[in-house]
């Protein structure tokens, strides 16, 4: 699943997260969910890449 998350570091535009999402057999409620990717749609995790990568591991660390 995709969905908008916090804003880019740099533009401030919504990132993109590729989330994970395990469900239970017993219900349809999601038991937890694990973020695969963040991205910035105007694309500078490209454009910037090590900065970008540099950020996302201070944000982010348990990812």
């Amino acid at each position: 699943m995709i969905r908008h998350g916090a804003p880019c570091p740099f533009c401030r535009t919504p990132l993109l997260e590729n989330v994970y999402q395990v469900r239970s057999q017993q219900s349809d409620f999601t038991q937890r969910e694990k973020v695969i990717d963040r991205r910035c749609p105007a694309g500078c995790n490209k454009t910037r890449s090590d900065q970008w990568n540099d950020v996302m591991r201070a944000l982010y660390p348990d990812d």
